[in-house]
């Protein structure tokens, strides 16, 4: 409301006047009030800490292989170059920058009143929306997949504390094995190898991700049980390859 109406009521302030007629306001105690609020309420000022950025720019090889993917396949899907350049280099900036904008837009209270296991699900939420609009092709199976990954990532989220005790030793022989960013690609590529081959039966279709040819249906709507396999074998297969016990080096 303006200053020339009662911030209570509404009704017109008569110049002057230190009450309001209408509903007995006192105009000074709610001028004093107001400044007491706008007083207790400090302008928040983030501050990017760069080294904290710089070392997070060193760490977001798996997301961004994986932005880089969903970005050819939007290209092969959709042929829209200008929006596969925004839309990546906007998912990149945010991933870099998660921290600060965070805190700007208070997130971390919020999310931090959510169960643990929450988290990683809301994580994932972006990109399968992203297969659900523009990534699942002519299959109709984005909507089965993306419950069932919400469904998996929850689930692992709850039990990984339980399958870590058990899979430590094997989490140790496979980082001395595997370097961890090749393990990063090759949770983005075998994923995608195996989804192939569980939803096509062979290998043929890959031409398809290189503008070829493959002798495959063209519509695959009625494959959504071989969508969910794939997608649950996949995302096991992520999991072995990207877990890491809590104390474990990297």
């Amino acid at each position: 409301m303006s200053a020339a109406t009662c911030p209570t009521c509404g009704a017109p302030r008569v110049p002057g006047a230190a009450f309001c007629g209408r509903c007995g306001t006192r105009f000074d105690q709610v001028s004093a009030s107001t400044q007491a609020v706008a007083a207790a309420q400090p302008v928040r000022e983030i501050t990017v800490d760069w080294k904290d950025l710089a070392r997070r720019a060193k760490d977001i090889w798996f997301p961004l292989i994986l932005v880089g993917v969903m970005g050819y396949i939007d290209y092969l899907a959709h042929g829209q170059i200008f929006f596969v350049v925004i839309a990546g280099v906007g998912s990149i900036l945010l991933i870099l920058f998660r921290k600060e904008i965070g805190a700007r837009m208070g997130l971390g209270r919020v999310f931090g009143q959510f169960p643990p296991w929450v988290r990683p699900v809301l994580t994932a939420i972006p990109a399968l929306l992203w297969f659900v609009i523009r990534g699942q092709g002519t299959s109709g199976a984005g909507l089965l997949v993306m419950l069932t990954t919400l469904a998996m990532v929850g689930g692992l989220a709850i039990l990984g504390p339980q399958l870590d005790g058990r899979l430590r030793g094997f989490y140790q022989r496979r980082n001395r094995v595997i370097p961890r960013r090749l393990r990063m690609l090759l949770a983005v590529l075998v994923p995608i190898l195996l989804g192939f081959w569980i939803v096509h039966g062979t290998l043929a279709a890959l031409p398809v991700l290189f503008q070829g040819t493959t002798s495959s249906p063209a519509y695959a709507t009625d494959r959504g049980g071989l969508f969910v396999l794939s997608t649950l074998i996949s995302g096991g297969v992520a999991f072995l390859l990207l877990r890491e016990a809590k104390g474990d080096a990297r």
